[in-house]
């Protein structure tokens, strides 16, 4: 998908779930990120042109690799 296309798609199914695109994703994946409620959420995982929803969150690496490494 062009930019376009992910731009076009994500305003319009974040729009349908009270929602609108906060962040594209269109080089790696094809995607979005947007802020609604949980119930909101739920509906949109069911939406057949949405392949997954996830919450935003961070992660933190607990060990360093043994190989050396002192960051990601």
């Amino acid at each position: 998908m062009t930019r376009t296309e992910v731009a076009s798609a994500a305003a319009s199914i974040a729009g349908a779930y009270g929602g609108r695109p906060m962040k594209l994703y269109a080089t790696a994946i094809a995607g979005f990120s947007c802020a609604i409620g949980a119930g909101n959420a739920e509906k949109m995982a069911h939406d057949p042109r949405v392949l997954f929803v996830q919450q935003d969150g961070r992660k933190k690496a607990s060990t360093v690799g043994s190989w050396g490494l002192d960051r990601i």
